[in-house]
């Protein structure tokens, strides 16, 4: 397994729940890689997101304690080999947000049970 260069960090109410309910939803959960209550969202062999439970974030960042959870300005993006699969996979399990068909193929963003925006996107080769 490998970490991408830019590897966010999901601020969540509750890890467990949260690890659980990707779980269910066709992610690897490595758990508590370290003693700071983080943890990782695993598909297709590489790292997606990092998770930590909010006191233990706001404790390591005070900064970030007034910002709501599940709030960016932005969203993230789940780059895959077979993203129909995934987005078969989890129709019906997830709020769909906007499914999206592009010139380059379809795009699905769902919300998570913390209010995070992901769009499930095919890997494209750069030109």
């Amino acid at each position: 397994m490998e970490m991408r260069r830019v590897s966010p960090l999901m601020i969540v109410p509750d890890a467990a729940a949260t690890l659980d309910w990707y779980a269910e939803r066709g992610f690897d959960v490595v758990r508590d890689i370290a003693p700071d209550d983080l943890h990782l969202l695993v598909k297709d062999g590489e790292a997606f997101a990092q998770v930590m439970g909010a006191g233990e974030a706001y404790a390591f960042l005070p900064a970030k304690a007034d910002t709501l959870i599940g709030t960016m300005s932005g969203w993230f993006y789940l780059n895959l080999d077979n993203a129909a699969a995934f987005i078969d996979s989890i129709i019906g399990r997830v709020e769909i947000v906007k499914d999206e068909k592009f010139d380059f193929g379809r795009v699905l963003y769902f919300k998570d049970l913390n209010g995070y925006v992901i769009g499930v996107n095919q890997i494209q080769p750069l030109s």
